[in-house]
């Protein structure tokens, strides 16, 4: 269906919905903007762009505007049920025209043509196939118009018929159906043979039809195609090479597209406009927060979207007992209002480095584990994340778009002397050091696949450390054997692989068989210091907890006990694994208004 294509609105993590391919999809822990392909232009210095809240409940989403633009519809929960509003957007005020229904889950708002339907899609929470209705906007009994409907209806131009898709396993159809008198469907296009999936096509107002794709041997980098209107075969729109893609739309006059994504897996994802034709992506948001489900005003000068905001903090947790035990024992180590994330413990194990967005971007930070001597490391607007001490304690290693690129940077333990260790293509990300401080491996995106590279710590060639195409994360064992990483084959499986790649002569491949059911467990494998086993976060329930896989395969060992739903981004080990520190916390999604568009 079109879930890989959209960001879902719940605050809870969310499903793996093609394998290892949902890292195309995921809002990550840990965030920054990258630059692809294409021209990369900043927001004009015109007006500023202005972002006012719709909602505020923190759990709205799906927003649909009405052909006149005078009304907004979208979907919020309501004692824990989703129901649907009508929101007029001179006034706010609003009223609720689908009300909740136990255990029935609504998506895929759209208005007819003529404005006086809205239309969506329920869903049965323990059955897959999406029934399609209309409701009228002064409200009444809702009626039936499809079954078997998997994404938002597109209009086509002149209004007559609706384009929507239907999955069929892992395949799907794109059909068109008469709105006034649903009869006979007509099949538009079908999963092509090098492609995984295709899902949510669209409709522009001059009818070529954008759609989300993936392919088998790229299933980490979503596409967003164009099938022209002239019934020319389909072409992969330019712009950035996206690796998430929560959301696309045409603009209203067809000629320009909108694009919700992020060029890195880490990355939140942000707001874009792209030219279809030439390639340019424009920048409409720069800000820490990620965007989703891009819906533009009728009259071009406004969109709406999902806007989700993540709060989170780092936690000391004593590994000393049961799970029950430490999670008791678990002590708050950072305040205020910024969002700290991805913790690493220094070699000593008395102070721990993270990012911040202190100062409203995200930067280096490092401090005692008693929250005393906090320090900044790194400064300015470029986004800087995903560090990690050498082994020695006396450099960082870590991901940063300070030359407009992605790239791998190294500097002294108190941030001074950075260089760019990586030069070669334009995202590499995710470094984490050999144990003898002289090589550091890392996650290289280059061409249509991403692979893991190791490099000298004076620089120098890269070098391709194996040909498993769609790394996403790399973790050095202590002992220096192996690099762990994701390498799963099965999409749409919640049974995935950790790949042992041997880092020494004599020594094969391994793989753990893992069952994963949020994507925020991607990011979350740890070697364990004594080397014999790695960490990952495993949701149980609504709870997120630190599990132990010993290696080479075994069951898995609970460390923690927290309850309720708050999220496990990421975790770092103590050098003797007396405690852990761990980044909790959620995410809130309401709708916004962004107007003064660039």
């Amino acid at each position: 269906g079109a879930a890989p294509a959209v960001q879902p609105k719940s605050g809870k993590p969310l499903l793996v919905i093609v394998g290892i391919a949902v890292v195309a999809v995921v809002a990550a822990a840990f965030f920054l903007m990258g630059r692809g392909r294409g021209g990369v232009a900043t927001p004009t210095a015109n007006a500023p762009l202005r972002v006012t809240k719709v909602t505020t409940s923190g759990q709205a989403g799906a927003p649909a505007f009405s052909p006149d633009g005078r009304f907004m519809a979208y979907d919020t929960s309501v004692d824990g049920n989703e129901a649907i509003f009508l929101r007029q957007m001179a006034t706010g005020s609003e009223v609720e025209i689908v009300p909740p229904r136990q255990d029935v889950v609504l998506g895929n708002i759209a208005f007819s043509p003529d404005g006086n339907w809205v239309l969506y899609t329920t869903r049965n929470i323990n059955e897959r196939e999406r029934t399609l209705w209309r409701v009228s906007t002064v409200g009444g009994a809702p009626r039936e118009v499809l079954r078997n409907v998997d994404s938002a209806p597109s209009f086509s131009p002149d209004g007559q018929r609706f384009l929507f898709s239907r999955s069929e396993g892992l395949q799907a159809k794109f059909l068109t159906a008469s709105f006034t008198e649903v009869g006979e469907l007509e099949e538009v296009f079908t999963t092509p043979e090098e492609a995984l999936l295709i899902a949510r096509p669209l409709w522009s107002s001059r009818g070529d039809m954008a759609y989300f794709q993936l392919d088998k041997n790229d299933v980490l980098h979503p596409k967003l195609m164009i099938k022209p209107a002239d019934g020319g075969p389909p072409r992969v729109a330019p712009g950035p090479r996206w690796m998430q893609m929560t959301g696309f739309a045409w603009s209203p006059d067809g000629n320009q597209l909108y694009v919700s994504g992020s060029r890195s897996w880490v990355e939140q994802a942000q707001i874009w406009q792209v030219d279809p034709a030439s390639g340019e992506a424009r920048r409409v948001t720069a800000d820490l927060d990620l965007y989703s489900g891009v819906v533009p005003r009728p009259d071009g000068n406004a969109l709406a979207a999902q806007k989700t905001i993540l709060e989170s903090y780092l936690w000391m947790v004593p590994i000393d007992g049961t799970p029950e035990a430490n999670s008791a024992g678990t002590k708050r180590m950072t305040r205020g209002t910024d969002s700290q994330r991805a913790p690493d413990i220094h070699p000593d194990g008395t102070r721990v480095l993270f990012s911040s967005t202190a100062d409203g971007h995200l930067n280096l930070w490092a401090m005692d584990l008693d929250g005393q001597n906090r320090k900044q490391l790194t400064f300015g607007d470029a986004q800087n994340f995903w560090s990690r001490w050498s082994p020695d304690g006396r450099s960082i290693a870590y991901a940063s778009e300070k030359d407009g690129n992605l790239q791998v940077w190294v500097m002294d333990a108190d941030g001074q002397n950075a260089r760019q260790l990586t030069t070669v293509g334009s995202t590499n990300y995710g470094p984490d050091w050999s144990p003898d401080g002289n090589w550091v491996v890392y996650v290289s995106s280059q061409g249509d696949s991403s692979f893991l590279y190791k490099i000298p710590l004076e620089g120098g060639e890269p070098e391709r450390i194996s040909e498993k195409q769609g790394a996403v994360l790399a973790e050095w064992s202590p002992d220096g054997k192996w690099i762990a990483t994701w390498g799963g084959d099965r999409p749409g499986s919640p049974q995935q692989e950790i790949m042992l790649i041997p880092m020494e002569e004599g020594l094969e491949e391994e793989r753990i068989q893992v069952t994963v059911q949020s994507n925020l467990e991607l990011i979350n494998l740890r070697w364990h210091p004594d080397g014999d086993a790695l960490a990952m976060a495993a949701t149980m329930g609504d709870a997120m907890n630190v599990h132990l896989l010993s290696v080479p395969g075994g069951a898995p060992q609970q460390v923690t006990h927290f309850e309720g739903d708050d999220l496990l981004f990421t975790h770092s080990w103590a050098p003797d694994a007396s405690f852990l520190v761990v980044q909790r916390g959620t995410r809130h999604t309401d709708i916004v208004l962004l107007e003064n568009l660039p």
